[in-house]
């Protein structure tokens, strides 16, 4: 049992306390070291998602260490587990407790995303400044391990690789020859217009690790976005999203940030097909730095006003009454085989219509009808001519 564990610093993650207190206990050969920490000299030094926690909450003194504590508050266990269904989470989290590190892969579909895990580990010279004149020593802030952040939210600037390689069989602290502050930036000199999108995806990618989703299927998240979609030009029908639009809308929108991202690109394409099998394909898993792609590509869209107005919008039929002439909440995009786009406005008594648009000239055309449903010309009958 050990007679010392340190304390977390704030948003620390395992992977850096384990270290510190390897620097702590005198620096033991790293096979004692697994030992005395895990029980097993082959235990290994994970990053993002370690194994055997059962094994160091029975080792740390005074129940320092609780399982479902550090998963929660000091792996990546939030972010990788953030759009996987209810079982999913509860049989990666106890792949963890126990260790069966080939199975907590294999469940969370960690071996088939096409976007890596972190290799190197990453700081901000900044952040580690700071934390030198607070505590007297560095180390490893969780955020910063998170595939789609190369960037400091707080400081507003770019991240910098350790000058030191990470290795499996031992615990590399964060120190000012790991950290140096003069290192290169990730984010090259010059790249000051893609900064604002990599700000962005570093918050949201923090947030998944503070406050996740709540658990929902695959298929639920399939429906969640393809309605989101719907209410976009980038749907061919009310059935149909078209891919490759999104794929190139989405690419055009984050330009030459996505080349600075770790293996998300491939050429001058998305890496995988992550965007595919989010709207078309529920049965795999995704990895989640693309579900933060594109929450956030929608979300900036939506920032953007339609040219029809922010709606709700009117219903042509006399069905509906006075008081109910905009009970229209949204409507779909559908781009034509010349090129042009047309929203489609329906209402739930029966009544559609579409609308142009000309995105050279701005002009929008004037209702046309759609669908004249039986409902609707049955109640039409009954009102009197006027």
């Amino acid at each position: 049992m050990l007679a010392y564990f340190p304390k977390p610093y704030p948003g620390e993650i395992l992977y850096s306390v384990l270290a510190r207190l390897w620097v702590h206990l005198g620096q033991p050969k790293p096979g004692l070291f697994m030992e005395m920490v895990f029980g097993r000299k082959s235990a290994r030094a994970v990053l993002d998602l370690p194994g055997h926690l059962d094994d160091l909450a029975l080792r740390a003194p005074f129940h320092a260490v609780e399982a479902d504590h550090v998963i929660d508050e000091l792996t990546l266990f939030p972010y990788f587990t953030a759009f996987e269904p209810p079982k999913m989470r509860e049989a990666l989290r106890k792949g963890m407790k126990t260790g069966r590190l080939n199975t907590i892969q294999a469940l969370s579909g960690l071996q088939a995303y096409a976007v890596g895990r972190v290799g190197d580990l990453r700081y901000c010279p900044n952040c580690a400044a700071e934390m030198y004149e607070n505590y007297g020593e560095l180390y490893w802030l969780r955020e910063h391990q998170l595939p789609g952040v190369i960037m400091c939210h707080r400081h507003r600037s770019s991240l910098c690789l350790s000058a030191q390689g990470r290795q499996s069989h031992f615990f590399q602290p964060a120190s000012r020859s790991a950290c140096p502050a003069d290192a290169d930036p990730i984010v090259p000199p010059g790249h000051w217009d893609v900064m604002p999108h990599l700000e962005r995806l570093a918050l949201l990618s923090k947030r998944l690790l503070d406050e996740p989703p709540p658990a929902r299927t695959l298929t639920e998240w399939r429906a969640h976005y393809f309605q989101l979609l719907r209410a976009t030009d980038l749907s061919r029908s009310a059935l149909m999203i078209d891919q490759k639009l999104l794929n190139a809308s989405l690419r055009q929108f984050y330009g030459r940030a996505l080349e600075l991202l770790p293996d998300v690109m491939d050429g001058e394409t998305l890496r995988g097909n992550g965007l595919t099998h989010m709207v078309r394909n529920d049965r795999r898993s995704v990895h989640p730095l693309y579900h933060v792609l594109l929450q956030d590509f929608l979300e900036q869209r939506d920032q953007h006003p339609s040219p029809f107005g922010s709606g709700p919008w009117m219903c042509g039929s006399r069905v509906c009454s006075a008081d109910q002439r905009f009970p229209i909440k949204t409507f779909t995009w559908h781009r034509l085989r010349n090129g042009r786009r047309m929203a489609v406005f329906t209402c739930g008594c029966g009544y559609s219509y579409m609308r142009s648009f000309d995105e050279a000239t701005g002009t929008i055309g004037k209702p046309t009808l759609l669908l004249f449903r039986a409902p609707v010309a049955k109640e039409l009958e009954s009102l009197p001519a006027t």
